[in-house]
């Protein structure tokens, strides 16, 4: 099985708070830049880094 999968965006959100919001709804997942991980969101939602680093990138909890 392949680590890859193939993503079709259903929706655009113009504003990141509106993306979170659609991920804690479970419409999907969201690509939000970096500056977005001190968001104060659900503890159930993870950040993770596209990179596969560690970097800065944590979980909010």
């Amino acid at each position: 099985m392949s680590a890859y999968f193939l993503a079709v965006p259903a929706c655009e959100a113009a504003h990141h708070s509106t993306a979170v919001g659609m991920v804690q709804a479970g419409l999907g997942v969201a690509l939000l830049p970096p500056t977005c991980v001190d968001l104060n969101v659900d503890p159930r939602i993870r950040f993770r880094p596209l990179d596969g680093s560690t970097g800065n990138h944590r979980p909010q909890c």
